[in-house]
């Protein structure tokens, strides 16, 4: 059996990065857009703890969604 590296694949550091800095778009968008449809008249400061809150909740549920996914069966 050979070991492979996975610098081997090429670039595995910077695709990770760039996937997670994507990812992390992706929620931050996401958690704009829910802000934005639930509390309408939010605005500054308010809106961005709001988005921030609502980002981190939405990365936590994937973690954990994430985190059972990989638990052993049985």
């Amino acid at each position: 059996m050979t070991i492979t590296h996975p610098d081997e694949f090429g670039r595995v550091e910077e695709r990770l990065l760039e996937s997670a800095i994507d990812s992390t778009e992706g929620q931050f968008l996401e958690a704009e857009r829910i802000v934005s449809q639930r509390f309408p008249t939010a605005t500054g400061d308010m809106k961005a703890q709001l988005v921030t809150s609502v980002a981190q909740v939405i990365a936590t549920n994937y973690v954990a969604a994430a985190t059972i996914r990989n638990l052993p069966k049985g």
